[in-house]
């Protein structure tokens, strides 16, 4: 997928997901793995590395009760808003209540508000880029 916008080409970028950095929302996701509470992953890394991404979960002791990746909407709109409409897709085709969204990402966290979600800010990388500038 490139985005239109920025001619960012996602499905390289998500690619190289392998040797990704563990973020900050890792340990909670690992607690929630080795005491067994269902948990999803929702991603904007293509649908292209799916098998990368499981590998990496794996090797860092995260097992999801679902992955959810970008899709070719993703491209074409603001990652807060496809992340929000992906995770109402999620609850009205699972017929569930998402409890609760964590995220490093201040715009997404503002964006699950909107729609009902509560949010967990764990990190927010815009940020933190800002204060190390």
């Amino acid at each position: 997928m490139i985005d239109r916008d920025n001619g960012t080409d996602w499905d390289a970028y998500s690619m190289a997901c392998a040797d990704d950095t563990p973020g900050p929302a890792l340990p909670l996701a690992q607690i929630f793995s080795k005491l067994e509470i269902p948990f999803i992953i929702l991603s904007g890394r293509s649908e292209c590395a799916r098998l990368l991404t499981q590998g990496w979960l794996n090797s860092n002791g995260v097992h999801p009760w679902a992955i959810y990746l970008g899709d070719e909407r993703h491209a074409t709109m603001e990652h807060a808003e496809w992340k929000a409409m992906k995770a109402r897709e999620i609850q009205r085709d699972l017929g569930v209540k998402i409890s609760l969204h964590i995220e490093d990402h201040s715009s997404v966290a503002l964006a699950m508000a909107d729609i009902g979600i509560k949010t967990m800010l764990v990190h927010d990388v815009n940020k933190l880029s800002e204060l190390l500038a």
